[in-house]
């Protein structure tokens, strides 16, 4: 709904500055309308294709950013914890050995062990883990890691053994589904502009510009000095869109945890 509006008061700015500025330079009222009309739907367009595209990049370069920041806390951090959180979130009883946890329901035993590395998980690991698993007796492996090799799944299908592996991506997805996420700082420092140009160009200030533009190309209409206006309007305008657009004063920094 914020996308439709959005775009409705961009073009409707884009027809009001076009029709104005025509106006005051032909004197002719249905020319300027026409070239408002057409000049405002092209920008409608245009924005609302660009609006979601937009959306759709920010979601999903937020989403790796947060994931890898999630693989360093998990890398860096003892995280026996919420994995043994997870697995009592899903009913199952858990113990904690030195070296891998024992996970029961019913009849089920898994062997759920914990491998959150900066290097993916390898065959070698794993040939070590179904060699724990065979010895236990357990019915299933489950391995928690920031990144599995291939070579590990071949293994792994070549012995026949029941498996599972919660890469990073899986593990940030099960703890946004049960609302266990640890605070994690960013590790990535955003080197920002002044305190003024980041106030004054960020994305806060588009219904700012957009609305004062508006106003003042409408009262340009009324005004002794109608270009001086609609300079002042056509500024603002050209703001509105910058601040609304621009990546540079609209980043991510100011995020305090992993999950803001």
């Amino acid at each position: 709904m914020r996308r439709f509006f959005n775009t409705i008061f961009i073009s409707f700015g884009t027809f009001l500055l076009v029709f104005c500025w025509f106006y005051y330079y032909t004197q002719v009222v249905s020319l300027s309308a026409v070239v408002g009309m057409v000049t405002a739907t092209l920008i409608a367009l245009l924005t609302y294709i660009v609006f979601g595209r937009e959306n759709r990049k920010s979601h999903n370069i937020e989403n790796v950013k947060k994931i890898d920041r999630l693989k360093t806390y998990l890398a860096l951090n003892e995280c026996t914890g919420l994995v043994a959180d997870i697995m009592d979130i899903n009913g199952y009883i858990v113990t904690r050995y030195d070296c891998y946890l024992l996970a029961k329901k019913e009849e089920i035993v898994l062997l759920v062990m914990i491998d959150f590395n900066f290097a993916p998980l390898t065959d070698v690991k794993m040939a070590e883990y179904i060699k724990l698993m065979r010895h236990l007796k357990c019915s299933t492996l489950v391995v928690f890691c920031n990144q599995c090799d291939a070579s590990a799944h071949v293994l792994a299908r070549t012995t026949g053994i029941d498996y599972r592996i919660m890469d990073g991506q899986k593990v940030y997805e099960l703890l946004i589904k049960y609302d266990i996420c640890p605070p994690v700082d960013s590790a990535r420092k955003y080197k920002r502009a002044s305190a003024f140009l980041s106030l004054a160009l960020s994305k806060s200030r588009f219904g700012y510009y957009l609305t004062s533009a508006i106003f003042i190309a409408i009262f340009s209409l009324f005004s002794f000095l109608p270009y001086y206006n609609l300079a002042i309007a056509t500024i603002l305008f050209a703001l509105a869109l910058y601040s609304k657009f621009n990546t540079r004063f609209n980043s991510a920094s100011s995020a305090q945890d992993l999950f803001s």
